[in-house]
């Protein structure tokens, strides 16, 4: 079966991540973040439901930066109203500009679920580019947001004005410790 599902608030294309070498009256210049594509997706049992959430790229409208939209639907909840109507969130700061995010589940180590973590590129036009992450609780909500790697320079690998900043971030549970994640992502050297 196929049908469409509406979020609650809209998603567009990002801007290009600002880094310390970026022009900013170039709009072209920095770590281009390409388009607002759904890039990571993670489905599992929740009680009497199904939760799914997923991540993407996508501009925040009341910022202008490059953020995470995250998006989560329950199905099969009796408290679920509209099942049509997917509930996001957009993950960004002021100051930061994040892209190519990706999401696996968190257990603790007594088997129960928690959440789910999302982690993801940053940077900005003062701080180099490097690995963050967020753990997301359904019922409780988002912890403050960590950086995990912070990058040494800026990335210069391209010719022209823009870099890449990593297509795709890896992120993993490892099935051998629940409570644990492996993660691959991009950081300036």
């Amino acid at each position: 079966n196929i049908s469409h599902l509406l979020l609650e608030m809209p998603y567009g294309v990002p801007p290009n991540g600002a880094q310390a070498d970026s022009d900013p009256d170039d709009p072209t210049d920095g770590l281009q973040t390409n388009d607002a594509r759904w890039l990571g997706a993670v489905r599992y049992p929740d009680g009497e439901g199904v939760r799914m959430e997923f991540v993407g790229n996508s501009i925040n409208f009341a910022n202008g930066r490059a953020g995470i939209m995250h998006c989560e639907r329950k199905i099969g909840f009796e408290d679920a109203t509209d099942e049509t109507i997917v509930k996001c969130t957009m993950i960004s700061e002021d100051t930061l500009d994040f892209g190519y995010p990706n999401i696996t589940f968190l257990n603790n180590e007594q088997g129960c679920y928690p959440g789910t973590m999302i982690a993801f590129n940053h940077t900005a036009a003062n701080v180099n580019a490097g690995v963050s992450a967020v753990q997301h609780y359904p019922e409780i909500g988002y912890s403050p947001i960590i950086r995990l790697k912070e990058g040494d320079g800026y990335v210069a690998r391209l010719a022209g004005s823009y870099e890449r900043w990593g297509d795709y971030f890896g992120l993993q549970t490892d099935y051998a410790d629940h409570s644990r994640v492996f993660r691959a992502g991009l950081y300036g050297t």
